[in-house]
């Protein structure tokens, strides 16, 4: 009579059994893994900004209540980079006075996404060590984007509800300084919301650039918008911070311009309004 094959006590059969068991273990437990290592990277990117959100309350408190804008020197200068809070820099670097921590400025589950304090190719910062050295700027990446299109140089007191208006968020491109619905690089009409969209394959609205069939440079980046599981960490005017999906928010918390009392204010970001607003075209 033939004896079963055994391997240190274990028949080939009880062998298999175990391994299946593994396999079955290690299918369920992976991705809860993943998805906790993503829940804590979410954690970690609201908790930037809030940071943010505190340099951000600072900021506009010694400044008689406006919010962050700075465009100092020629756009291609780097001599200002220090001080400068658009084209060529960032916000960032008008709120470093407040925060010494610059890691706060890229998201950990989308790190080195947008370039930023570097110039034309890279003429003025093309690493970390030299933006350090030049401006005291430790930072030349960032992962969130600013609504500069609503908030440049306001004061809080033009702002209508700036507990529901979009300040800084996760980005595929840290500018929104184009008006919104612009098919070239309006944050509604060719970057962020129509790339959302096409990663959730929900349809897009006329008068948005299709990310795939346009060849547009936003294809490369759809993958990486909405990064925590299709949700977008937010912080808005007033600074709190919440997370949300593009789809779920209305026109009135992107544009600042609409009025409360007009129905375009409560109109799904998904749905053009029903008119033209300044910022828009």
């Amino acid at each position: 009579m033939k004896r079963s094959m055994k391997w240190r006590g274990f028949t080939l059969i009880e062998l298999l059994v175990v391994i299946a068991i593994i396999a079955i273990l290690a299918g369920i437990l992976f991705p809860v893994m993943a998805q906790a290592r993503e829940t804590a990277r979410k954690s970690a990117c609201a908790s930037n900004l809030k940071q943010i959100a505190s340099a951000w309350t600072m900021y506009i408190q010694d400044y008689d209540e406006r919010y962050p804008a700075a465009a100092p020197g020629l756009d291609s200068s780097c001599g200002y980079m220090r001080y400068r809070g658009w084209y060529h820099g960032w916000i960032g670097n008008l709120l470093m006075q407040y925060t010494k921590a610059s890691q706060i400025y890229e998201c950990p589950s989308n790190q080195k996404l947008s370039a930023v304090n570097q110039g034309d190719n890279s003429v003025c910062a093309p690493n970390p060590v030299t933006a350090r050295q030049r401006w005291g700027l430790e930072y030349i990446y960032t992962s969130y984007g600013y609504n500069y299109q609503s908030l440049w140089g306001r004061q809080m007191a033009e702002v209508n509800r700036p507990s529901e208006l979009i300040c800084v968020y996760d980005a595929i491109s840290p500018w929104a300084d184009c008006p919104y619905k612009r098919s070239d690089c309006g944050l509604w009409g060719a970057r962020d919301i129509p790339a959302f969209l096409a990663k959730l394959n929900l349809p897009l609205t006329r008068g948005m650039k299709d990310p795939y069939t346009s060849g547009w440079w936003v294809s490369r980046y759809v993958q990486r918008v909405a990064p925590h599981g299709s949700m977008i960490n937010f912080m808005f005017a007033d600074g709190h911070v919440k997370a949300d999906r593009w789809d779920r928010l209305k026109w009135g918390q992107l544009n600042g311009n609409i009025p409360l009392e007009h129905i375009d204010y409560t109109i799904s970001l998904r749905q053009n309004t029903s008119r033209t607003w300044p910022g828009d075209l």
